[in-house]
């Protein structure tokens, strides 16, 4: 196959024809035929879909990419023990979490297959991100697609390797998942004072709302002055025509500065990277230089405080747990693979309720879904640790959490057999509170039952 540009009212394609790449890679792959769909035409787009072309790169890159997801497929059926029903329903809840500390997991179950994912994920990148440089070396072209690949590489790289390393453990990396990467997005901000705050994630922002902009922009410009040749972009570089010129008088007029068919791409170029570079050092410098971006921003004059989040009180918060289960009634699975991979696990659907009755009435559903699990693994232990919020004197606190503790053991023993000496209880009072504060929404949130894995 060889690709043809022609100077017509048409985009380029390509025709029938022998390929140099064919020589020159000895496992150079092309995949798939042309196939023109001529609905494509009526909103400006070349009708073409295929071919691609591997070459041994693109080869080592699909093979490592599928052996990935079949890894994350075959970790995903493990934690359900086998059920494949069970897997589709609970797709989006199904994860991998990273291992405690920087060495090797001590089995799959306990972080084996995220190290094992990742590694294989990263391999794919990498040989994807050689595939583009090798190709453009072949072309003889300039290497920009390959920088602008590198820089979102190391944003990623950043994100999954660097700056855990940096922070002593691969749990500060994101699950392997669909909701568990939502869930360390939503959980890394909070636990770090607020990325809003944070300048490079507003300069990320910025760019990223400025590349969209001018994508959008460069896009109605182009489609404006195409039948005058100006789509042809390649060619208007070298000899630019009328439709150039009169998208760059449009530019000038309308945004102030000059642009041409080669500055405009190199506005897009730049404006992609930053995004990602920006990003990159954000992450890279939470929890490293700053660790809480809401007093960083006091501080420096950015926010202006508000309640009683004072900075002694923000820098010596306790840190959340390394498991949180959310919802007022979360399901099996979702408790039964937090148990499996964290140790100490929150779950906030497990109310300590201040008064006469221990726990909150919406703790049932949970209690049963926690005798479910206890039944399946019987060699399983549990401690059952109270927490409560600090309104009462720290005796009185830690009375009604030790309560709560023993309520919610005397459930699982009376109401749904379980042996009990597979349980313990420990009240702790106020001591280990996750959000700082004396408002309601945070009382509701440190009012609660911590279940402990025993025996490891």
């Amino acid at each position: 196959m060889a690709t043809i540009i022609a100077r017509t009212g048409e985009l380029p394609f390509e025709v029938p024809g022998p390929s140099l790449l064919d020589e020159m890679d000895p496992m150079g792959v092309r995949l798939g035929a042309n196939v023109h769909i001529p609905l494509l035409k009526r909103f400006g787009m070349a009708t073409q879909i295929g071919t691609i072309w591997l070459g041994t790169w693109g080869i080592l890159s699909v093979l490592t990419f599928v052996l990935g997801n079949f890894v994350l497929l075959w970790a995903g059926l493990t934690s359900v023990n086998g059920n494949f029903l069970m897997w589709l329903k609970y797709f989006a809840n199904i994860q991998e979490l990273p291992p405690p500390g920087l060495g090797f997991a001590r089995d799959l179950v306990h972080g084996g297959y995220w190290e094992l994912n990742l590694a294989l994920w990263v391999a794919s990148v990498a040989f994807w991100a050689l595939r583009c440089l090798d190709r453009l070396r072949r072309y003889q072209m300039r290497p920009f697609l390959f920088f602008a690949f590198l820089s979102a590489i190391s944003l990623t790289t950043i994100q999954w390797v660097i700056r855990p390393i940096m922070m002593g453990t691969w749990e500060e990396a994101p699950g392997l998942g669909l909701n568990v990467d939502l869930d360390w997005a939503q959980n890394y901000s909070v636990l770090w004072g607020n990325l809003y705050y944070n300048p490079w994630h507003m300069l990320a922002i910025f760019f990223l709302f400025g590349s969209v902009m001018l994508w959008g922009m460069h896009g109605a410009t182009i489609l404006a002055t195409a039948n005058e040749g100006s789509h042809m972009e390649d060619a208007e570089i070298k000899d630019m025509h009328s439709g150039s010129h009169k998208s760059m008088l449009f530019w000038r007029w309308t945004m102030g500065f000059n642009a041409n068919p080669k500055t405009i791409h190199d506005w897009l170029l730049w404006f992609a990277v930053g995004t990602v570079v920006a990003s990159g050092i954000g992450l890279l410098v939470t929890g490293t230089v700053v660790n809480d971006w809401y007093v960083w921003g006091v501080d420096h004059g950015w926010v202006q405080q508000y309640g009683p989040m004072t900075r002694d009180a923000v820098n010596q918060r306790p840190r959340p747990f390394s498991g949180v289960v959310t919802g007022d009634n979360p399901d099996v699975v979702s408790l039964q693979l937090a148990l499996a991979e964290r140790r100490h696990v929150t779950i906030q659907s497990l109310k300590v309720a201040r008064g006469a009755v221990p726990l909150a009435p919406s703790s049932g559903k949970t209690l049963a879904g926690l005798a479910q699990i206890l039944r399946s693994d019987p060699a399983m232990k549990l401690q059952i640790e109270g927490d409560v919020d600090t309104a009462g004197s720290s005796q009185a606190n830690l009375k009604v959490s030790q309560t709560a503790a023993d309520a919610a053991k005397n459930a699982l023993v009376t109401t749904y057999h379980i042996a009990p000496g597979r349980l313990t209880t420990a009240g702790l009072g106020d001591t280990q509170p996750v959000l700082q504060s004396d408002s309601p929404g945070a009382q509701a949130v440190n009012n609660r039952i911590d279940a402990v894995r025993m025996g490891e």
